[in-house]
């Protein structure tokens, strides 16, 4: 899963992420890119549990979105 955190909150995102609901990966927060107030982070959270974490991450401010890589729409963008 995706995660866009406001600058804000980036401190809560750290300390709080592996809490919101069971089956977070732990670690498994990335980092991926900081822009205009937010940041980008990946996480890692097994599917049983995604609705949860979606729902207990929104009530903290935290904006989830799924990603699915596509190759060919990757090459499409080049």
């Amino acid at each position: 899963l995706m995660v866009v955190v406001p600058q804000v909150h980036k401190l809560d995102w750290e300390q709080s992420y592996e809490h919101l609901a069971p089956m977070v990966v732990p670690r498994s927060s990335r980092l991926l890119v900081e822009e205009e107030g937010y940041s980008l982070f990946n996480v890692t959270v097994f599917i049983k549990h995604r609705a949860e974490f979606t729902k207990n991450a929104s009530e903290r401010k935290f904006i989830v979105r799924e990603f699915h890589y596509d190759p060919s729409l990757y090459q499409e963008t080049l």
